[in-house]
């Protein structure tokens, strides 16, 4: 599992590492090198492109001015809009911004005349921004907008200014990137909100924090962790052998919902999957979804009628778990109870939760 941190969390990782007696310069040049690694195997070789550059005041800037910089180095011509006086920028950013002009990049203080590039890096604020995106920001932002909707390709630097690192939200004006590298762990709004929207793909960069504590409330499960925890099954197995799945869902016109759920189950590796529908809906699941079983039940207005209670309760005792709710329009709430009543785990979800809404004395 991948740790996932708000601001805060990675401000106090960073402070970890400072209060070692590591020196920060370090960590803005790794930052900024993967940040040119990153734009060079999303779209190609760097020499020859044009880039323009955003930076701010503080360390995001930083790694902007650094970023610009080795780009310089690589034989693109770069261009750096400077969105803060240089007296009020922080010491590790001034530092990069006198490397960076000391690699040969144009420095300007105005956006207006610099041409629409082949790539922008968007260094004006990253995950330290508290406060709504100000008018003069807004109308930085807007301008790197209008020159993606001309084609060029905006990287933002840790996450896309104007974005909330935590909640994925934008605070008014918001950068759309096309990539986001960010630095040494996910960020929240890379993952919530509108912020896989405005994020484009997340490349995620080592910057040499890996000793420090990790303390972060949320973790992402990948993919290779889903696998990890399935079970190896033997070669004599037989789908007994893997649970057996009511899935008590569907009704006219909803029949999607039944469907999907089931093929989740299937797909999970559940051994024995099985549609308790009503039974004009039978025919539907059966072509649609032959790897699972059906039970028809009684119906009235192609809904489940309350007359099955006592079929769902024999169909239940049979099984290891319920799915109760998907696509199962209003129904009676003796349709509910024969499943609640039955001691198996049960995920409700969908309308069986809005006939619980309605019939509170399902709660007990």
């Amino acid at each position: 599992m991948r740790p996932v941190l708000t601001a805060d969390e990675m401000f106090s990782l960073e402070k970890a590492y400072f209060d070692s007696g590591a020196p920060s310069r370090p960590l803005m040049r790794w930052a900024a090198l993967g940040v040119c690694a990153r734009m060079a195997d999303a779209f190609g070789p760097l020499h020859g492109l044009r880039i323009a550059a955003l930076c701010g005041r503080g360390n995001n800037g930083g790694d902007g001015w650094s970023a610009a910089g080795f780009a310089a180095m690589s034989g693109a011509r770069v261009t750096v809009v400077d969105a803060s006086a240089p007296d009020r920028m922080k010491p590790d950013a001034a530092a990069m911004r006198a490397m960076a002009i000391e690699a040969g990049v144009t420095v300007t203080r105005e956006i207006d005349p610099v041409p629409c590039p082949d790539i922008w890096i968007d260094a004006l604020f990253g995950i330290g921004l508290n406060r709504p995106v100000d008018e003069s920001s807004a109308r930085l932002i807007e301008r790197l907008e209008r020159d993606r909707q001309r084609g060029a390709r905006v990287v933002a630097v840790d996450i896309p200014s104007g974005l909330d690192p935590d909640s994925g939200l934008p605070g008014g004006a918001c950068v759309r990137a096309d990539l986001t590298v960010t630095f040494q762990h996910l960020k929240r709004g890379h993952l919530l909100g509108v912020g896989p929207d405005q994020c484009g793909p997340v490349a995620v960069c080592p910057i040499g924090l890996d000793a420090a504590p990790v303390r972060a409330a949320l973790t992402l499960v990948t993919d290779a962790d889903a696998v990890s925890v399935l079970p190896v099954r033997r070669q004599a197995a037989h789908k007994g052998d893997y649970g057996r799945l009511l899935i008590v869902a569907g009704s006219m016109g909803l029949c999607g919902a039944a469907l999907y759920a089931a093929g989740a189950a299937l797909r999970f590796g559940t051994g024995l999957v099985t549609l308790a529908v009503p039974r004009s809906a039978v025919p539907v699941m059966q072509a649609a979804l032959p790897g699972a079983m059906c039970l028809a039940l009684p119906e009235v207005d192609g809904r489940v009628a309350p007359e099955a209670a006592p079929a769902l309760e024999a169909a239940i005792s049979a099984r290891d778990a319920l799915v109760v709710g998907p696509g199962l329009g209003p129904v009676d709430p003796r349709v509910i109870r024969a499943c609640l009543t039955s001691g198996k785990p049960a995920v409700l979800d969908a309308d069986a939760l809005n006939v619980i809404s309605r019939e509170r004395s399902l709660l007990s």
